[in-house]
């Protein structure tokens, strides 16, 4: 399922299986570009179409400009909305830690494509809080497995803290590694990233189960709110 690798003694990596999403992806964009080039015909006419149709097509317009708008906001800009997106088309996806400045080496998860590598995430090692993996919301909501465990990197991030705690609601950032999947492929996936972490010099240790692993710091913050509740 994975692979780690050394190159030089100095960068790290482990390899993610691809998410074979490409041709459902390379479906569901050419289905949104059709629709999008008849919406525009529509709206170029007018004049000369019924009223009800207009409506339709400047209310279907809103909504993709509204969802894209969305994203855009949320991932960061135009560059790294498009480079999410191509990732659906490599087959080479993978983690890494990269020496920095400063002995401080970084985490960057990513592809490779056209022989460039591409990122979704890059974050500091010293950043990273813990490691776990849990089921989703389709068990959450039929309330027996659904085989959609995965496995979470959490991480510290100024841009989602909130000014107040919420009590049960975790402001970190987070990151989910690989696809879902069922449990037993899931804690392997789980059992060997946090394996690659810690021989790459992230100290994690268990938390509060066996799906758990957490930074010494992120552990003393959970033993003071256990003793403070």
């Amino acid at each position: 399922m994975t692979q780690v690798d050394s190159h030089s003694g100095q960068m790290h990596e482990f390899r993610l299986p691809a998410p074979g999403t490409a041709v459902l992806s390379l479906i569901g964009y050419s289905l949104g570009v059709g629709l999008l080039v008849i919406v525009l015909r529509n709206l170029m006419q007018i004049r000369q179409i019924p009223i009800l149709t207009v409506l339709a097509s400047l209310c279907w317009l809103m909504l993709v400009l509204f969802v894209i708008g969305s994203n855009l906001w949320f991932e960061g800009g135009v560059r790294q909305y498009f480079i999410n997106r191509l990732g659906a088309f490599s087959k080479t996806h993978f983690v890494r830690i990269e020496p920095g400045s400063k002995n401080e080496n970084s985490l960057q998860v990513g592809y490779s494509l056209f022989g460039q590598d591409f990122y979704y995430l890059q974050v500091a090692i010293g950043l990273i809080e813990s490691i776990d993996w849990r089921t989703g919301q389709a068990t959450a909501l039929s309330g027996s497995d659904q085989n959609d465990w995965h496995v979470v990197l959490w991480y510290h991030s100024p841009a989602v803290k909130l000014s107040e705690p919420i009590p049960g609601y975790r402001d970190d950032g987070l990151y989910l590694i690989g696809h879902a999947g069922p449990k037993e492929s899931i804690t392997e996936l789980g059992m060997a990233f946090v394996r690659f972490l810690q021989e790459s010099g992230v100290e994690l240790v268990p938390g509060k189960d066996d799906c758990e692993y957490v930074t010494p710091a992120r552990r003393a913050v959970l033993l003071q709110d256990d003793e403070s509740a």
